[in-house]
C-alpha cells in the first residue's frame, strides 16, 4: 500500500510539473508580439503621484474565451505595468509594481497591496475570460483574482504601462475562441 501511494506521488507530481495544473489557451493566437508598438492608444490615464501611463488596446475578439498574456522585466526602473478591460464600459484594471504590489482595483491613484509572487524582474501576467465569463487573473502562475461576468458582455481589453518608463517587454500574446 505504501508503494502504491508513493508511486501514485510521483506521478502527480511529475503531471504538475508538466503544466497540466495551468489552464490551456483558448486554440487561436490572435496577436503576438515582443511589444505593444502598433498597437492603437487608447485615449484615457490613469494617474497617482508617480506615474502616468499608457493604454493600448489588442484586437480583442467579439466572443468568448480570450486570453492575454504577457511577460516583461521591470528593468530596476518603477514601470509599472499590466492590463486593462473593459465590460459593458466599465473599467478594470490590473498593474504591477516593480516592490511587489499588485492593484485588481478600477480605483485613480491605484490601490496597492502586496502580492508575494511578484518577482523584482520577468514576471508573467495572464487574463483569462471564459465562456461562462469568469476571469481569473494569474501572476506567475498563481491565481491573484477571479470575478464573474455576464458572458454576453461587450468586452474590450490591452495592455496598459508607465509612459516615462516602461517595462522591457518579452511578450505579449492574444488568444481566443
Amino acid at each position: 500500500m505504501l508503494w502504491v501511494t508513493g508511486l501514485g506521488t510521483i506521478l502527480l507530481t511529475l503531471a504538475l510539473a508538466l503544466g497540466s495544473a495551468n489552464p490551456s489557451l483558448p486554440p487561436r493566437l490572435l496577436w503576438s508580439q515582443t511589444s505593444p508598438s502598433g498597437l492603437p492608444i487608447v485615449d484615457y490615464a490613469l494617474r497617482d503621484n508617480a506615474h502616468t501611463t499608457t493604454f493600448a488596446r489588442l484586437p480583442f475578439p467579439a466572443k468568448l474565451p480570450v486570453t492575454i498574456q504577457a511577460s516583461a522585466d521591470f528593468g530596476g526602473q518603477i514601470a509599472i505595468w499590466g492590463f486593462w478591460l473593459t465590460v459593458d464600459d466599465v473599467p478594470h484594471h490590473f498593474l504591477l509594481h516593480p516592490d511587489g504590489y499588485v492593484s485588481t482595483q478600477d480605483d485613480t491613484p491605484p490601490n496597492w497591496y502586496q502580492f508575494i509572487h511578484i518577482r523584482p524582474a520577468l514576471n508573467h501576467l495572464a487574463l483569462a475570460l471564459t465562456p461562462s465569463g469568469r476571469a481569473t487573473l494569474r501572476i506567475n502562475h498563481e491565481i491573484a483574482w477571479t470575478n464573474d461576468f455576464p458572458p454576453d458582455a461587450i468586452m474590450n481589453g490591452g495592455i496598459v504601462f508607465d509612459s516615462i518608463t516602461p517595462p522591457q517587454w518579452a511578450n505579449i500574446q492574444l488568444n481566443g475562441g
